[in-house]
């Protein structure tokens, strides 16, 4: 009797050479050699019911030719999407960052003057017998109008970059600020604004003929600039200034295409003379008041 018609006998299955071919190319990096074999393989070992195996080897071939197709066309469309979706949403964040630090200024101006209500006076601004530098203001307004006002993220903005260079030094921003002179002095050069004060004693907010002035600005932006420094809070994209009135405006820069000649008024508290524009923050605080810089 013939062996092969033996019941129960089946002849050893021999492993498909394409199916091997496409694996060995895909992994040498052939991938339209390694997909040709691979589809050849899988018909291949369809047809042979069995006599032919390999169907994993030629997926795994497939795959691999696939994946080296692909990669260099989806690499560079995930760059693109990137670009698409990352980009305005950078966008969206900074500008949710710029409105909340808007609006911190505004409430901290609003508890000030509350308090001074409250108080039937007047609010007085710190002057420079009372505060020598930026950094004190925070400490300042905490002890003196009561203000709660304690969220060290109105005075410390993260992006700025100070900050980092501060955590390169090990140094943390604290989540509170704590009403005792001192506690902030390491932390002095990454206050995030410039502080307008009179030369002695506090003084009224008083409004003057050439209306609100500017009182409080993101650091950046000195007297004689158009623009912020590229080391402010923001990157030099521009500042908020916090006016007498407890408006709060952003520019980009000093100068606009509507008022190339300043978007600032000139300081002046005499009756009848006409207003002046300037694009010098210095010309628009009150002329003996001085100008605090963080670092001092």
């Amino acid at each position: 009797m013939n062996p092969t018609s033996q019941e129960g006998f089946h002849a050893t299955p021999k492993t498909s050479g394409l199916a091997i071919g496409s694996l060995v190319c895909g992994i040498l990096c052939v991938p339209i050699v390694s997909i040709v074999l691979g589809h050849l393989a899988l018909s291949q070992i369809k047809r042979a019911a069995g006599a032919v195996v390999g169907k994993g080897l030629a997926i795994a071939g497939l795959v691999l030719g696939y994946l080296l197709v692909l990669i260099p066309i989806v690499i560079p469309l995930i760059g693109v999407l990137s670009a698409i979706v990352i980009g305005p949403m950078g966008d969206i964040l900074s500008s949710a960052d710029k409105d909340a630090s808007k609006q911190s200024l505004a409430n901290f101006f609003g508890s000030a003057d509350k308090f001074a209500k409250k108080k039937k006076t007047s609010m007085k601004w710190p002057g420079k017998d009372t505060i020598s530098a930026p950094h004190e203001f925070a400490i300042y307004q905490l002890k003196k109008w009561e203000t709660n006002i304690d969220d060290a993220g109105i005075w410390f903005l993260p992006n700025d970059p100070y900050i980092e260079a501060l955590d390169d030094e090990g140094i943390d921003i604290p989540d509170k600020i704590l009403p005792a002179d001192g506690s902030l002095d390491e932390l002095k050069d990454a206050f995030a604004y410039n502080i307008a004060v009179p030369p002695a004693t506090s003084r009224s907010l008083k409004n003057v003929e050439s209306g609100p002035y500017p009182i409080m600005w993101t650091r950046g932006l000195d007297r004689g600039d158009t623009e912020w420094s590229v080391d402010s809070p923001w990157n030099g994209e521009g500042g908020h200034v916090l006016f007498s009135n407890g408006k709060v405006e952003w520019y980009e820069s000093t100068q606009t295409e509507d008022r190339p000649e300043g978007v600032f008024k000139k300081y002046r508290d005499d009756r009848g003379a006409q207003d002046a524009y300037t694009s010098d923050i210095g010309e628009a605080i009150p002329d003996d008041w001085e100008i605090l810089k963080p670092g001092g």
